[in-house]
């Protein structure tokens, strides 16, 4: 049997637990009360101002734009635009085995170089497995090809071949590159 005083001290703490349980669930009440009454700080519905009028849609920036900006040169104007497709005069793209690499123009214009890739067979990759590069100039003979050099831009390069002007363009700008053409054994491989 359970001793009278344990009674007695049971009946305490359940009193208690439940004056604990009614004073939070008095507190939660008072919360949804309070939440369900209009704030009195802020103003009336009538003084409120009206929501804004919806805005007209921006016209969307031309990408051509963007991705034609030249990237190193924020205040550079861009390059004037060459002849036309159609015209006699204009270059066509160069079928010489040959890719630009990189070119170099100074600001003036007072002096440019464009490092080429020579890409065909007759001048393989070397022992390292490197296809050779050349660094042009204005008026420079590129080496192996009946080219000469005539314009260098940011982004290609103007050659003369047999009195006909061609371009040669960055990697990514036309289409795409040459193919290498692959030059015996890979190396690490046994025989």
């Amino acid at each position: 049997m359970v001793p009278r005083s344990f009674r007695r001290s049971m009946v305490i703490v359940n009193l208690v637990v439940v004056a604990a349980c009614a004073a939070l669930a008095a507190r939660a009440a008072v919360h949804l009360c309070e939440a369900a009454l209009p704030d009195p700080t802020s103003p009336p519905a009538a003084a409120r101002r009206p929501a804004p009028a919806p805005r007209p849609e921006r016209p969307r920036a031309d990408p051509g734009a963007i991705t034609a900006r030249n990237i190193f040169c924020s205040t550079c104007a861009p390059p004037p635009p060459g002849p036309a497709p159609g015209d006699p005069g204009a270059p066509r793209r160069s079928d010489l085995p040959l890719q630009l690499v990189a070119t170099v123009v100074a600001p003036d214009g007072s002096y440019a170089s464009a490092v080429l890739r020579d890409t065909s067979t007759g001048s393989g990759p070397d022992a390292r497995g490197a296809t050779p590069l050349r660094v042009v100039a204005r008026g420079g003979k590129v080496a192996g090809h009946p080219a000469v050099v005539e314009v260098i831009d940011e982004r290609r390069v103007v050659v003369k071949v047999h009195d006909r002007l061609e371009y040669i363009e960055l990697a990514g700008l036309g289409a795409p590159p040459p193919v290498l053409a692959a030059a015996g054994r890979p190396r690490g491989t046994a025989q």
